[in-house]
């Protein structure tokens, strides 16, 4: 399956148990059902309203693991079958 071939590839990682939904455009269906629903507008309302802005650019540790991920598989705990299968040097 594709879900299966983009997991071997790297793109996502591999964690027992899980389970991934592609959902399409999710952000362009939100705004349907808020447009659509009163209800859905205003859950959506009182959900911006908790937003807090973070600057990760100031977070170290954020910028590590942004770093680590650029590169495809990532970080190697998460992708240990192609790690063990490709992978022949450390990073």
């Amino acid at each position: 399956t594709d879900l299966k071939n983009a997991i071997t590839l790297g793109i996502f990682p591999e964690f027992p148990n899980a389970e991934i939904h592609p959902i399409g455009n999710g952000s362009l269906s939100g705004a349907y059902l808020a447009l659509l629903s009163l209800d859905k507008r205003e859950e959506a309302r009182k959900v911006a309203e908790k937003m807090v802005y973070v600057d990760l650019l100031v977070d170290i540790e954020f910028m590590e693991e942004y770093s680590n991920a650029l590169y495809i598989p990532g970080n190697k705990k998460f992708f240990p079958s192609w790690t063990k299968k490709y992978a022949t040097s450390s990073y």
